[in-house]
């Protein structure tokens, strides 16, 4: 009985603990800790907002997931050497700079010296555009499919890309990824799907995080926001874990009304499908907890979302969801043939935004493990 008594214990301390700090599932875990974005390599110590170390590279490398990344570095005993800082813009230019910058594609590689005891700062600046575009697209694997699509972003004129997510559908898409987003010729920022979460490799979430960047965040770009979250499994309770702490730091920003607010994840609140009568709501493929997805759309809705873009449905639509104005941009993998569509969204301090389906467009030859990259 004692031990019976110490194991009902032990499960309700679990149990609160969880519903805490967020219970996740499936499979059923506590809600990932998020990434460590600042730490000491070699004895040069890292500060980035915006930027995380990779820790499976060579050397001090940090990949942006953000627009316009700081980074501040100290040395105790003086450090000289290269820092590389990838997925930025190739027309970014950075502040306050004191080092030497050389750039390749999207990585800029800074020559630093900094003498003992001394700090050096570097504010990254995304180029002022009188209209700026990006592209959104999910779904895509992690391989030809997806070097595809950001490339066609580029092509249509699209500074960056949001990715909504399902980048693991099989376990060499993950490794390919790796590849695959670095070589993309502009910067991608990255929402997690259900099936990075789950993933094919050893530590999924943390092999997202450690090359694709946070679940859940935001960040101010040429007078519009952007706010990424997680929804790739089921969370408990609705506000609980990291998603919910990220939406309550985002409420307490003072906004200037008008300002448009794009909100990207992987799966939507509510599948259009059922509103049209193709699927039942118990059939809809979208966040499967009502309550939740009726929390969060709540949420967004007290924020001013202008709109919420997700993946997850590997087809396109732009809908109306209880006052949240929604699209699914989930035909990544070119599945659709033809028909297969890429959005296009623009937006200026003086203008609304603008939302516009364009043709993929995807080769076969963009198709199957022999597109992996090399």
């Amino acid at each position: 009985m004692k031990k019976r008594g110490i194991f009902v214990l032990a499960a309700a301390l679990v149990l609160i603990h969880g519903l805490d700090h967020g219970l996740r599932f499936p499979p059923l875990q506590f809600d990932p800790t998020p990434i460590s974005f600042s730490g000491e390599v070699a004895g040069l110590e890292v500060i980035a907002e915006g930027a995380f170390l990779r820790k499976d590279s060579e050397g001090v490398v940090l990949r942006a997931f953000t627009p316009e990344p700081t980074l501040s570095f100290y040395s105790e005993e003086g450090w000289r050497g290269q820092v590389l800082l990838e997925n930025t813009h190739p027309e970014a230019r950075f502040e306050n700079n004191p080092f030497l910058i050389s750039r390749e594609d999207l990585a800029a590689r800074l020559e630093v010296n900094l003498p003992a005891g001394e700090s050096a700062t570097v504010q990254l600046r995304f180029p002022t555009r009188e209209k700026t575009r990006f592209a959104v697209i999910g779904d895509t694997g992690g391989r030809g499919e997806s070097a595809w699509g950001f490339r066609r972003a580029a092509e249509l004129g699209a500074d960056f890309v949001l990715h909504l997510g399902d980048i693991s559908y099989s376990a060499a898409d993950f490794p390919a990824a790796a590849i695959t987003w670095n070589k993309s010729p502009i910067p991608v920022y990255t929402a997690i799907g259900n099936h990075d979460f789950r993933g094919h490799v050893d530590s999924p979430i943390q092999f997202f995080q450690e090359h694709f960047g946070p679940l859940n965040g935001f960040f101010e770009l040429n007078g519009a926001w952007f706010l990424n979250l997680d929804t790739a499994a089921d969370t408990v309770p609705a506000w609980g874990g990291e998603r919910g702490k990220t939406l309550e730091r985002f409420s307490r920003i003072q906004r200037k009304e008008g300002v448009p607010l794009f909100v990207w994840t992987h799966r939507p609140l509510a599948d259009p499908r059922v509103q049209i009568g193709e699927r039942s709501l118990e059939d809809a493929h979208a966040l499967n907890r009502r309550a939740e997805a009726r929390w969060l759309r709540n949420q967004l809705v007290k924020l001013g979302a202008t709109t919420l873009f997700a993946g997850h449905i590997h087809q396109s639509f732009d809908f109306e969801d209880q006052g949240l104005r929604t699209f699914i941009a989930g035909e990544g993998l070119g599945a659709n043939g033809e028909a297969s569509k890429i959005l296009i969204c623009e937006w200026s301090a003086n203008h609304h935004p603008t939302f516009r389906f364009e043709p993929l467009n995807m080769p076969p030859s963009s198709h199957g493990p022999e597109t992996t990259p090399r």
